[in-house]
Parts: C-alpha cells; sequence; structure tokens
C-alpha cells in the first residue's frame, strides 16, 4: 500500500510487489510525498461470507473540507459503530465532525 500526498490531497494505492520493489517503485516514479506500508502480521477471519458495503462522506463543518471513503464494514457493526470511530478522528486532513452515510448495503460473498 502507498499512501501518496500531492498537494492538498491524499492517494492510496496497492503495488502488488514487495515492499522493497514497491520502495523502489516510489523513488522512480512517484511525485509529492509518500509512504509504503508492508504487511506485518495477519488478522481477522478469513470465512467471510457477508459485510456491508458502505460509502460514507466525511466533514469538517468548520472548514467546510470533505472526503470519501468506501469500504466493507463487519456484518456485526452498525451505523452508529461506524459513526463513533469516524468523528473526531483527522482523516486526509480533514477534522471529521460530521459523518453522512451514502450506502450502507450488505453484499454476500460465495
Amino acid at each position: 500500500m502507498i499512501r501518496n500526498v500531492l498537494g492538498s490531497k491524499t492517494y492510496g494505492f496497492s503495488v502488488p510487489a514487495s515492499g522493497t520493489d514497491a520502495v523502489a517503485f516510489a523513488d522512480a516514479v512517484l511525485d509529492g510525498e509518500y509512504e509504503v506500508y508492508t504487511k506485518v502480521s495477519e488478522s481477522g477471519n478469513e470465512n467471510v461470507t457477508s459485510a456491508y458495503h458502505v460509502r460514507v462522506q466525511i466533514r469538517d463543518s468548520n472548514s467546510d473540507k470533505r472526503d470519501y471513503i468506501t469500504m466493507y464494514l463487519d456484518i456485526n457493526k452498525n451505523e452508529n459503530d461506524l459513526v463513533s470511530v469516524l468523528k473526531g478522528k483527522v482523516i486526509n486532513g480533514i477534522n471529521v465532525d460530521e459523518v453522512v452515510i451514502i450506502n450502507f448495503k450488505k453484499v454476500n460473498f460465495s
């Protein structure tokens, strides 16, 4: 995973390579500031059969900055869990004090 900051925007993307190769890639072609993250350990449940596909808008009401986050949420969590964990955090330079849920849909995995 690479986190790349260009001006006031932050972008994240994955590079299917080892950590060393991902750093070499970033050094060779990326502009701006970047950080390369590599897997240190594994946790969680590999037998997921369903989850919520969620899209939220996060906002800072003082500056009117906003951004969008899309994720798969644990099926045992709800909207209140998500909102409470996001509020008060700084994400992509946004002091999150408002969370608008755009999509909250159950999906099943085969």
